[in-house]
């Protein structure tokens, strides 16, 4: 089982934020010698457990003056509790995000104007698949494409869509069934992969701000844009 000492270094120590240092870190950051320990293995509840970042890169602990040290957005992620970092305070915020989205979030409608649908249709090369309701306090942001994947970018919530299906079966870490009736894998880097229609919809959380739960209440809830296709320009945005 992983010890306790190592997620309470993780949460109190273990902070890893890009772009947080700057003029803050003169003064306050302490300089030491640490290692990286490919040698420690993990368990969460009984299952292995390897530590990895947003993107699936494998995170190894560091260790340090017998303490062992984990990233404390990997930790977040793995026992999924939304975290984010007040920079204008250096603060550390777990269970919510700065914006006030959490994992207790209600989900709400999302209503698409006839000129936001147009312009994601005219970015991509399909009609393309779109949630109806996403988590309250979240704001869609852009869409863009390249030669045969799409994005979706939303400030918490990411889905990646395609007419061709890229799943590996090495990558599933366990099947599920939307409230629709959909059947969906969850991927071993935390996103949930699925069909709809013609369209393979890989679908996240861009920040760890969204638990498993609400991603799949999102998931049952998307369908295909009822624009017909466009373009497939270089990029269109909401604002």
């Amino acid at each position: 089982m992983m010890k306790k000492s190592v997620i309470a270094a993780a949460l109190l120590s273990g902070v890893m934020f890009g772009g947080a240092v700057g003029a803050y870190a003169a003064s306050n950051l302490e300089e030491i010698r640490a290692y990286l320990n490919r040698g420690i293995s993990f368990e969460i509840k009984g299952n292995a457990w390897i530590p990895t970042d947003s993107s699936g890169t494998p995170a190894p602990p560091i260790t340090y003056d017998g303490t062992t040290y984990l990233p404390l957005r990997v930790i977040a992620n793995a026992l999924d509790v939304p975290v984010d970092y007040d920079a204008s305070t250096n603060k550390v915020l777990l269970g919510q995000m700065l914006d006030g989205v959490g994992h207790d979030s209600p989900l709400v409608p999302v209503t698409y104007s006839e000129v936001q649908l147009k312009a994601i249709n005219h970015t991509f090369s399909y009609p393309p698949v779109l949630p109806e309701r996403i988590v309250q306090g979240d704001v869609f942001q852009e869409a863009s494409c390249t030669e045969d994947t799409c994005t979706l970018r939303y400030k918490h919530l990411g889905i990646g869509e395609s007419q061709r299906d890229y799943s590996d079966p090495e990558q599933i870490e366990k099947e599920v069934t939307l409230s629709n009736g959909v059947k969906a894998s969850w991927l071993k880097q935390g996103s949930l992969y699925f069909k709809v229609g013609d369209v393979y919809v890989n679908l996240g959380t861009r920040d760890y701000s969204l638990s498993d739960a609400q991603i799949e209440k999102i998931g049952a809830t998307m369908v295909q844009s009822p624009v017909e296709k466009g373009t497939n320009s270089a990029a269109a945005s909401l604002d």
